[in-house]
């Protein structure tokens, strides 16, 4: 699964609004929160539970690019030519991180059009290095999440289906 098609199929499990700056607070809280669990999933060394993580944080972020309609190509090209012998920094992911935050609040609450796509694209690529580090292969890792949230969602998202889940379940499709 490239990333065109994995955001293609996280629109159909990411819950719709009727105003896009709040499906944009929605994004950027998701990948806040899913840098928690990153976190946690490194310390514990959990190689499945990483590749869940860094998915969910790429997630929200072709959600968001969707939104706010930045092509996915590059992120494509940065994904194909990572640097395997780069370091993964954490501190670095949390920097990008806040750095594409705070352009997306300016656009979002002070309605001013300036370009978040420098620091979004730091996001992906630090994303991108722990995937090289960990051996995760990405296309692959994209697709058992999608996977999970198909079983999780059954096509569409309700909150019920996210606050009642099968762990279980979810966990046996991430480790096939």
């Amino acid at each position: 699964m490239n990333f065109k098609e994995f955001q293609q199929n996280c629109l159909v499990t990411f819950k719709e609004e009727n105003d896009v700056r709040l499906e944009l607070c929605h994004c950027l809280t998701g990948v806040t929160g899913e840098q928690e669990e990153l976190w946690e999933a490194l310390e514990k060394n959990d190689t499945v539970n990483i590749a869940e993580e860094l998915c969910d944080m790429l997630y929200f972020l072709v959600v968001y690019c969707n939104k706010r309609k930045i092509s996915l190509d590059l992120v494509e090209m940065a994904y194909e030519a990572t640097n395997t012998e780069e370091m993964f920094s954490f501190n670095q992911l949390c920097l990008f991180n806040s750095a594409w935050q705070d352009a997306a609040k300016k656009i979002i609450f002070y309605n001013r059009e300036i370009s978040e796509t420098f620091a979004l694209m730091m996001v992906f690529e630090e994303l991108f290095k722990l995937a090289a580090l960990k051996e995760i292969n990405l296309y692959e890792a994209m697709d058992k999440l999608i996977n999970k949230l198909k079983v999780r969602y059954a096509g569409k998202f309700s909150e019920h289906a996210a606050n009642n889940r099968d762990l279980i379940t979810e966990r046996r499709i991430l480790e096939a």
